[in-house]
């Protein structure tokens, strides 16, 4: 059987033709991802995530952001609790001083 649709989109025509598993024309549920977590990276719907390691350079392509969702791709490999700021060791007066500097600049 051929089918040939003009102004359709193909998935739709396909429900149109062959049924839907729902009563509506387009299934809305929201598709859950799958994530299993190795030591080393998460697995999302099958793409490989890498974890961010502290101390060293981390870079990601972005099309993997693209393809895993910015707010889950941020939600897996950004810290979970917020980076402590290290003391630098300056006194006070340094401290005034630099501020005095970047404040003439």
């Amino acid at each position: 059987m051929s089918v040939i649709v003009f102004g359709l989109k193909p998935f739709y025509a396909y429900f149109r033709i062959f049924g839907s598993s729902t009563d509506s024309k387009y299934d809305m549920t929201p598709q859950q991802p799958t994530i299993i977590e190795t030591p080393d990276a998460f697995i999302v719907n099958g793409i490989l995530v890498a974890k961010m390691k502290r101390g060293q350079s981390n870079s990601y392509d972005p099309a993997i952001i693209k393809a895993v969702g910015a707010d889950l791709f941020f939600e897996l490999v950004g810290p979970k609790e917020p980076l402590p700021i290290p003391d630098l060791g300056f006194t006070d007066a340094e401290w005034d001083e630099m501020e005095r500097q970047v404040r003439e600049d």
